[in-house]
């Protein structure tokens, strides 16, 4: 960023665009002093990503200074004006500005000017970035000079770590003049709110400027509510005065607001609130020395000046939000809070004075003897020899690894100290080392390490900015553990402290100071007097304009060093820019975030989880380390305000913190001491620690009260322990703050802001009041919001929620009670929290929390609803979370559970780690107390739903004094906690889950036993004589399909469209056969319902019956349970995994994942949903099971011996089962397919080479893809583009710059019989003038918020989105309107539609635009008694409550979500039909039926080998549903792809139905010509490809007549085979050819199983094998399988005739000029048929007008015959419809054929080796062919005939 840049502006100013910038009053972008001054982005605004959107914004006109009448300041402010300005290309995000001085203005007398020393620079460099969804990002900085820019070290940050999507973020260009406004002379920013359009923040009328050694800033906030700022020992909230920021050892002095008062951290950070109760937040990133001046002006508003003396501006401003929110985006900048170890919470012990390994063992065990709770022992210096780092006095510590060791036996644990300073001595091997390596700060005046005064005298400091020196600190650390075997770190004096001011110069003539010990410590000890040399030379720092914190102890920069080392000392620098600016002056205040890094490192290094205590700090610090509050005082002040520090550090991403208990220096009082211990000992980081001249302050020393108070209040923490550690957890996982004021969790109560110091909430449940005051024993007053509040012990509700109140709240006195040293704690309304009684059960070790049962505390609020986590982990691993953004509800290494009580369901859920492995014994569900409970009095039962599907009674009683209901397990055997679906609260049969007894009455049977009705009553209507009535209907459809359906006749649902199912299939039976015939029996009344169906060949063993099986119907539940005989079970998609299902759970709801299926839960479902499931009898015959149903299901299959026990479970719906009875798998599925509808006809090209990647940013960038591929010789067909084409990701439009001639290029393409086909996802953008959201809103066709009736609002690419509604009259109309509108601009062949399942990036409905992502971490949980899938059905959905076209109660998401995409399908294919085309449509989600429609591919997988491998599985299930035209992305979507797998998914794609190459953004590049090794690949297998297109087109023809499949395991052909069953993926068939991939690395030769049959290789026609008819079993055979020679493994069945063309085609297109080749390859009776269809490829009246050739060929003995099955003549002329050739396999009987006939016509006959080639002296017609004949001799053809 220099004067280049601003050329580059200046360049660019010719090319301007219109209203951008210009002076017009009525549309200026930028407003002058009289238009409104304000601004906020508003929330979470999202749009595009930010590195794909190529937006090309031109500077705007040129601009004259405009000059502000002075009226209209209130005094002298900024200098700068407006000069320039531009979008900068490639990043509609950033808005860039030149601001030039204006030497003209005058200054105050009093102000801090420019003058000749210190000039102010002429010419800023302005950028205004949207950074993120509610982050702006101002920087101000010299244009001409680059300045020092606090770097981002963070590894945790969203800038770093690509962690802000890139749809979070909002064009600035849209922001100008509408929240963003900015002025032009003099220059300033207003930031306004856009929901209420009110100013949040503004530099209107205040100061900027910009010198040297001087900035100064001025923000007016709106209110004078502020809190944050520090590190400082002050009340929570700012008054008017001066505050101070850099690090400095300062002995915690309290803030008076003069200014100077600055302590060990700085975090220039803050909130302010505003007066709607929501909050901003505003972040300086600079690291260098400065003051805050907080100024509060009458109107009650406040001005905010920064004063600072380096660096630049560069402001980070989060817009009105609630302060968690805006604190966990905070955190997301600077990196989220390090994870510590469960013990980091326990009782930790320490004294600057155990002088010895004796006093250490003493003080352990006299814990030990007072049953005192004791987790960390510390040691301070003393360990030390002469207090030098990393070396142990082993006189008098001379066992200390024993030491430590027994610790470690008893669960406790070792923390010693570490200082920053390096004794100078020579000899110790430390400090040589780093002299030797040059890795210590240098000293600016003797050019040599730089010289302080620490513990162990003259002292050097190690430079953290060297390249070597976090290695040299980690092989410290390494060297102290195999002195110590310590277990955490504890880093002080790292400000850096200092005990002489600057640094210390040897030799010279130097004075006197202080003892250092009475100095830093306040102490006694004499040590040797050090005296320190005050340098008068001058240097650049000799004089600044200005001196932060300096109000009264000094003129000059010698302030700034007081306790530190110089400024002017230097760090380590690779080149000019840091040469210049790696000063102490610059670098201060990040020493000791450097150390906390390297430190951190340590513990990467070694696998261990950190806990680390730093003294110091600086934004960011907080993932790295913990910390404590410093060196206090033992007084009641420094007690009281221990409070507010704590909520600070929380706010400034550093939760373990506390303060030194009783205080550091003094000796505290018992009645201080003892009321410390009970507010200490719920400080996250508990501490007991003093000073080695002060009274000793263990607990003992304050006698029988003090061991009391140390005793219980120490366990009653433990007894929250759990909780305690879930909120620091999640604070490191989501950010955020894990303890807070009640101001921030109730921002509108009258007087929180009140409460802010003497009380504080852990998380958002638990509330600690403290006695903070001397004297303070009989009551504690507390403020209590207009809540639900309940004391935590005895459950008494002490305030109740009164909607008449508001915002009032309730003050309370509340008694201490009988035991003082139990704090007073209060429990929210609406939480649920874990507690184990650590008192009861003596609790010493927190490791002793493992083994106790914990109860459930649940308190409900006013809408009797209540939520709570709770993570659970061994408390110590590396890494609990497993994956850079937490884990997931897969993989993460702890247990997340999710608790959510709401009516009549207690919900159990797991957030994340739903596979972890451990299980502890406390987990083990023990008892719940409901505090409020009165709405639950009338509960009977209480039932225990497992997610394995049982069920168990627990047992219950309800208090009615108390309003507590307690519940708890009778049973003998423990239910974990993780394997709890659900508590089942059951008042009524309408809430009765669990236990049914249906019996049917009225049985009526009609249509000839085909057909039959009954009403089926539940016999526990009985009892409540309240009968609810459910209709049964069975019907025979066809010979081999029953329909059986039950649905409930007192309530009302919604099923699933007609036209899922083939028109009239339900309607017009078409079967012969009865009841009885198909072996369907059921039972009548009195005996319990139940029907069976048997085997044909034996009546008496049913193969599914629901005889003891379960069926139960509620409104949103319903689960239906049967057995089936059967030893392998296929189907129920969409999955990835193996074709061949085991015993486990799956779950059918489309989600946007590809997690591999395991059966076990949490639900793997994927994007499509189809209830379609066939099971092998042991005849080796094939029974298929349809459950015709959108709601969300479970499928458990559980099977023993030869049975499974099949369980659905369903989010409400009916039971509509379809069963096809017994056969083999080509009926099974040609069945299912006749119910279901068979699959749309699709275009010739559809099955030609398919090209398309996530990023292909430009026009240009496409046709290099074209280019490339011609160029290679690569065949390519089809080019697709990604979402990278529109306009922002709006759907339906095209960004023309980007993309500016597209209709040029897709006419190139169609010139080249090439086609084009875009991605449309189905959301639109949220945004007035956006053509696709005005006439959604206007034609009414949303879908509905149900509480607004306005659009459903979610979250996708472009940001806040709504989605059509397709139930909607007016559904197709508005879908054909957008996509003509994009058909215009971009005249497509066909359609991609991706993420309609339907994504949302946010869970559930987004309306108030705070739930997004990470940033509402606690998940929406549905209010369901069982969801499917065990996790919320809103997860990255659309609100389940969501509102479609209909009735509102019934046709809504939870009924139809899983419909959309079927929906969408059937728009988009009358889109195309309705032009009389035949549609091209490619859809991600899809539903039972929708093959009729459109087709598929396999979504977003890996490339990765296994995904190779699933993609067979894949396509096998696609082709089962129906589905055929289908495939994954070959080389994998996400990750990068490997060459060597590369090129064996192109060898297996090259039979997949739809082949295209597709990967992300940001992975690496899979075009094939780009690699050699790939490119010859490529061609090989699409020639290869090619040369099977029109068999595969004839096969996928048939399909669509038929039904079936084409793409199949072999088992489907050869049940018999056992061998074939074990890995069906291996290989497969297609159509009749074999295919052996290579599916694992480094593969040379692949063996493959052969059933019992004739095989041949294809197309060379070697006989593999040969039928033997005394064997049932198959062969293995090897083959070769090198990668270089392009082997690809493949035979043909005998019995099978294939079509084949040579061809060196560029497209598919090309291959229809290519004649076929006819392969013949008998059976073992010396027999084979085959057939070919042709047709004109396009057209959607193709089968109904019977637009087609259809020829089949058989072939007998010596004959072949060719037999015309419909003729049409083609409009277009192709030649593949000519052949050249008849080949047949295994001729060894016709090695003496001399002649063959066509008819009339000779044909050459050549044998070589079991081959027979016939060839026709011209290529003929198929059509002109009958018969075919060969023999030997010397007969004629015209004698023949």
């Amino acid at each position: 960023q220099n004067l280049s840049v601003m050329n580059d502006l200046q360049a660019e100013q010719d090319h301007q665009e219109d209203g951008l910038l210009n002076n017009s009053p009525a549309d200026s972008q930028f407003c002058t002093k009289k238009k409104a001054t304000s601004f906020c982005i508003g929330g979470i605004i999202l749009a595009g990503l930010i590195f794909l959107c190529v937006y090309f914004a031109k500077t705007e006109s040129d601009i004259e200074p405009t000059k502000i009448d002075t009226k209209e300041r209130d005094r002298k402010v900024n200098h700068y004006y407006l000069n320039e300005s531009k979008f900068l290309y490639e990043d509609i995000y950033k808005f860039q500005m030149l601001l030039s001085y204006n030497k003209d203005t005058t200054y105050m007398e009093d102000e801090v000017a420019p003058n000749d020393t210190f000039p102010a620079v002429e010419e800023l460099l302005v950028n205004i970035t949207s950074e993120d969804d509610n982050r702006m990002h101002i920087k101000i900085t010299d244009a001409k000079n680059e300045r020092w820019e606090v770097p981002h070290l963070s590894e945790d940050s969203d800038l770093q770590a690509g962690r802000a999507l890139p749809f979070q973020h909002y064009p600035i260009k849209e922001l100008i003049n509408d929240s963003l406004i900015i002025h032009k002379d003099p220059f300033s920013v207003e930031l306004k709110d856009k929901k209420t359009n009110k100013t949040v923040l503004s530099t209107n009328h205040n100061h900027m400027k910009f010198m040297d050694h001087y900035i100064e800033y001025e923000l007016t906030l709106t209110t004078q509510r502020i809190f944050g700022l520090g590190q400082r020992n002050a009340p929570f909230v700012y008054k008017n005065g001066t505050y101070t920021i850099f690090n400095r050892d300062h002995l915690s002095p309290r803030e008076d607001g003069k200014g100077g008062k600055q302590m060990y951290g700085s975090h220039n950070f803050f909130l302010n609130q505003l007066e709607d109760g929501q909050f901003i937040g505003v972040v300086m990133w600079n690291s260098n020395h400065q003051d805050i001046v907080i100024e509060f002006k009458d109107d009650g508003t406040s001005r905010l000046t920064y004063k600072m003396i380096g660096g630049v501006i560069d402001l980070y401003v989060f817009y009105a939000a609630s302060a968690d929110y805006i604190i966990r985006k905070y955190h997301a900048l600077i990196g989220r809070p390090t994870m510590v170890p469960m013990w980091a919470l326990g009782f930790h012990q320490c004294r600057w004075g155990y002088h010895s390994q004796a006093e250490l063992e003493a003080i352990v065990k006299k814990y030990d003897e007072l049953d005192l709770p004791l987790e960390v022992m510390w040691s301070d210096i003393d360990y030390m020899v002469e207090f030098e780092d990393f070396v142990v006095d082993k006189s008098r510590y001379p066992n200390l690894t024993d030491f430590v060791d027994w610790l470690h036996s008893r669960n406790q644990y070792f923390v010693p100290i570490t200082d920053a300073g390096f004794k100078k001595k020579e000899g110790y091997h430390v400090y040589d080392k780093g002299l030797e390596k040059g890795l210590y700060i240098m000293s600016a005046k003797t050019k040599k390490a730089l010289l302080g005064v620490v513990w162990p005298g003259p002292s050097v400091y190690i430079d953290f900015w060297h390249p070597e020196a976090e290695e040299f600190w980690i092989e410290g650390l390494e060297q102290l553990y195999e002195m110590t075997h310590f277990d955490g770190t504890w880093l002080d004096m790292n400000e850096l402290a200092n005990f002489v001011d600057g640094e210390l110069i040897v030799g010279e003539e130097q004075k006197e100071k202080k003892d250092p010990v009475q100095y830093l410590r306040g102490g006694s000890q004499k040590r040797k007097l050090i005296k320190e040399e005050k340098d008068n030379d001058p240097h650049e720092f000799d004089k600044l304009p200005y001196i932060p914190g300096n109000n009264s102890e000094g003129s000059n920069y010698t302030f700034l060093e007081k306790h530190t080392i110089s400024i002017t000392g230097y760090h380590h620098a690779e080149n000019e820019y840091e040469r210049k600016n790696h000063k102490e002056f610059n670098l201060h205040s990040l020493n000791a975030f450097m150390e906390a890094r390297a430190t951190n490192h340590y513990y990467k290094k070694h696998k261990k989880r950190p806990f680390i205590i730093t003294r110091a700090s600086f934004m960011g610090s907080g993932h790295f380390t913990s910390a404590w509050l410093g060196d206090n005082t033992a007084d009641w002040d420094q007690m009281q305000s221990s409070i507010s520090g704590i909520l600070n550090m929380n706010m400034f991403g550093i939760p373990l913190i506390g303060a030194d208990i009783g205080g550091f220096f003094g000796s505290p009082e018992p009645e201080l001491m003892i009321k410390w211990l009970r507010l200490g000992a719920f400080y996250p980081f508990t501490r007991d620690h003093s000073a080695n001249d002060t009274k000793m302050q263990e607990p003992w020393e304050f006698g029988e009260e003090g061991i009391h108070a140390a005793r219980t209040a120490v366990r009653q923490k433990y007894s929250f322990l759990w909780y305690y550690y879930t909120k620091l957890f999640e604070s490191s996982l989501w950010g955020g703050p894990a303890l807070k004021p009640l101001l921030f969790e109730f921002p509108k109560a009258h007087r929180a802001i009140e409460f802010t110091d003497n009380c504080f909430l852990i998380g958002e449940a638990l509330l600690v009041s403290p006695a903070l005051q001397k004297g303070q024993n009989e009551s504690v007053s507390q403020y209590f919001p207009n809540h639900h509040w309940y004391d935590v012990y005895s459950g008494e509700q002490v305030v109740t929620y009164s909607k008449e109140k508001g915002d009032e709240g309730v003050t309370l006195d509340l008694h201490i009670g009988h035991n003082p040293d139990m704090t007073k704690l209060h429990l929210k309304g609406g939480s649920i929290i874990p507690y184990q009684d650590a008192i009861a059960n003596k609790v010493s070790r927190t490791k002793q929390l493992f083994d106790i049962k914990f109860t459930l505390l649940i308190a409900l609020d006013h809408e009797n609803k209540a939520h709570g986590t709770m993570i659970v982990d061994d408390g110590v691993s590396a890494d609990p979370t497993n994956t850079p953004n937490g884990g997931d509800i897969f993989t993460a290494n702890y247990r997340h559970y999710s608790w959510v009580f709401e009516g009549e369901t207690l919900r159990v859920n797991i957030l994340n780690g739903y596979n972890y492995t451990n299980s502890y014994d406390f987990e083990t569900f023990h008892e719940v107390l409901i505090y409020g409970a009165k709405n639950l009095s009338d509960v009977h039962a209480v039932w225990m739903i497992t997610s394995t599907m049982s069920k168990k009674r627990l047992r219950m009683e309800f208090n009615e004094t108390s309003n507590i209901m307690k519940i708890w397990d009778p049973s003998s055997f423990g239910t974990p906690w993780w394997k709890v679906e659900s508590l089942l609260f059951i008042r009524n049969l309408e809430h009765n889950y669990v236990d049914a007894k249906y019996k049917a009455h009225d049985i009526m049977v009609y249509d000839t036993l085909r057909a039959l009705n009954a009403t089926l009553f539940d016999d526990n209507d009985r009892v409540e004589q309240h009968y609810r009535p459910y209709a049964l209907n069975v019907k025979m459809l066809t010979d081999h399909a029953l329909n059986l359906k039950i649905e409930p006749m007192w309530y009302d649902v919604r099923e699933p469209p007609k036209e899922v199912l083939r028109e009239g299939v339900r309607e017009k039976s078409t079967s012969s056969k009865t009841f009885h015939e198909f072996y369907f029996s059921m039972t009548e009344y009195p005996d319990l319902f139940n029907f069976e169906i048997a085997d044909l060949n034996h009546p008496d063993k049913p193969f599914l019956s629901n005889k003891g099986g379960v069926l139960i119907m509620r409104p949103t539940f319903v689960e239906f349970k049967y057995m089936i005989i059967a030893d392998r079970v296929y189907g129920l998609g969409e999955r990835v995994g193996k074709f061949t299902m085991e015993s486990g759970t799956y779950t059918l709801f489309t989600h946007d994942q590809t997690p591999s299926e395991d059966g076990i839960p949490p639900g793997k479902n994927m994007y499509g949903m189809h209830p379609f499931y066939m099971f092998k009898l042991a005849s080796n015959e094939f029974v298929g099971v349809f459950m015709l149903t959108a709601n969300a299901m479970d499928i458990n299959f559980h099977k023993f011996g030869t049975r499974f026990m099949v369980d659905h479970r369903m989010a409400g719906g009916i039971v509509d089962m379809f069963v096809i009875q017994r056969g083999s798998v080509d009926l099974i599925i040609k069945e299912y397919h006749n119910l279901i509808g068979k699959p749309t006809l699709v275009p010739f090209w559809s099955f030609g080479v398919h090209h398309c990647r996530w990023g292909y940013k430009s026009q240009a960038e496409l046709q290099a893809v074209v280019d490339g591929y011609a160029n290679s010789k690569i065949p390519l067909d089809v080019v697709w583009n990604d979402i990278d084409y529109m306009k922002r990701y709006r759907g339906w439009t095209l960004d023309e710059e980007r993309y500016p001639a597209m209709h040029e290029f897709i006419s190139k393409l169609h010139e080249k019989n090439m086609k084009y086909v875009p991605m449309v996802d189905p959301n639109v953008k949220i945004e007035e003038g956006y053509h696709a959201y005005d006439s959604l809103v206007e034609m009414g066709c949303f879908i509905k918020d149900p509480d607004t009736g306005k659009p459903t609002v979610g979250v996708m690419w472009p940001g806040y989105c709504t989605y059509p509604d397709f139930w909607h009259p007016a559904a197709y109309d508005y879908w054909k309107k957008i996509n003509d509108i994009l058909h215009d601009k971009l005249p497509f062949d066909g359609l991609w539609i991706d993420m309609n399942e339907i994504v949302n990036f946010g869970d559930g409905n987004m309306k108030d635009n705070l739930t997004f992502l990470d940033l509402n971490p606690h998940k929406k949980w549905d209010a369901l008694p069982y969801i499917p899938g065990h996790r919320s059905l809103n997860r990255r959905n659309m609100d389940i409550s969501a509102v479609h076209y209909g009735d509102p109660k019934l046709d809504i998401e939870l009924n139809l979500h899983s419909l959309f995409a079927f929906m969408e399908a059937k728009y988009t294919n009358k889109y195309f039909t309705e032009e009389g085309k035949r549609p091209f449509i490619i859809s991600r989600s899809s539903f039972a039926g929708m093959g009729k429609y459109a087709s598929h591919w396999l979504g977003d997988n890996k490339s990765r080998w296994e995904f190779l491998k699933y993609s067979i599985a894949g396509i096998f299930n696609f082709h089962m549903f129906g589905i055929p035209l289908v495939g994954p992305d070959t080389c994998g979507f996400n990750e990068n792809m490997e060459l060597e797998m590369c090129r064996r998914w192109y060898q297996l794609a090259i039979f997949y139905p739809f082949m295209r190459n597709h990967n992300a953004l940001g992975t690496k590049d899979q075009e094939p010509y780009k690699y050699p090794e790939l490119a010859k690949t490529a061609r090989e297998t699409i020639n290869y490809r090619y040369s099977l297109i029109r068999y595969q087109y004839s096969l996928y023809m048939d399909v669509a007549m038929n039904g079936g499949t084409y793409f199949y395991p072999l088992f489907y052909l050869f049940p018999d085979d056992a061998k074939l069953f074990e890995d069906p993926e291996s290989t497969f068939m297609f159509g009749k050819l074999k295919v052996t991939p290579v599916l694992e690395p480094n593969k040379f030769s692949i063996s493959s199983h052969f059933p019992n049959a004739n095989w041949y290789s294809f197309p060379q026609g070697e006989r593999l094998m040969t039928y033997d008819p005394e064997k049932s079993e198959g062969q293995e055979f090897e083959f070769p399988a090198d990668l270089e020679t392009g082997t690809v493994n493949v035979h043909i069945l005998g019995g099978n005739i294939v079509c084949h063309q040579a061809n060196t085609a560029m497209t598919i297109h090309e291959v229809t000029q290519f004649p076929v080749t006819l392969y013949v390859a008998p059976d073992h009776e010396n027999k084979a048929k085959g057939f070919v269809i042709y047709d004109e490829g396009e057209g959607n009246d193709t089968l109904s007008a019977k637009k087609y050739d259809k020829y089949t060929i058989e072939y007998a003995l010596n004959k072949i015959t060719f037999t015309t099955d419909n003729t049409y003549d083609r409009s277009i002329e192709f030649k593949d419809d000519e052949v050249t050739e008849v080949v047949i396999f295994g001729a060894e009987d016709y090695s003496e054929t001399t002649f063959a006939c066509a008819g009339s016509t000779a044909w050459t006959p050549e044998y070589l080796e079991g081959v027979l080639r016939l060839k026709a002296p011209n290529p003929t017609k198929i059509k002109e062919l009958s018969t075919l004949e060969w023999g030997s001799g010397t007969a004629s053809c015209q004698l023949k005939i």
